[in-house]
């Protein structure tokens, strides 16, 4: 994304939608994440590595110019 943040007042309806399910996806990656973290933390590393095994999925879906 080269603007940021963009502006959501200009998109049109398609991109606005288009726009929140990425914002969805990242945000689903975010709790995930967390969850994975803490995971660890409680030395549950099982399930940890199942957590982050769909955060990588999550990440493939994000657009690559989200992607870090």
């Amino acid at each position: 994304m080269t603007n940021f943040p963009p502006n959501l007042d200009a998109m049109d309806p398609e991109t606005l939608r288009e726009f929140a399910d990425h914002l969805h996806t990242l945000t689903q990656w975010a709790n995930m994440k967390l969850m994975a973290i803490n995971s660890r933390k409680d030395g549950d590393i099982n399930n940890a590595i199942r957590i982050e095994a769909h955060c990588e999925k999550l990440y493939q879906i994000l657009p690559k110019e989200w992607r870090w």
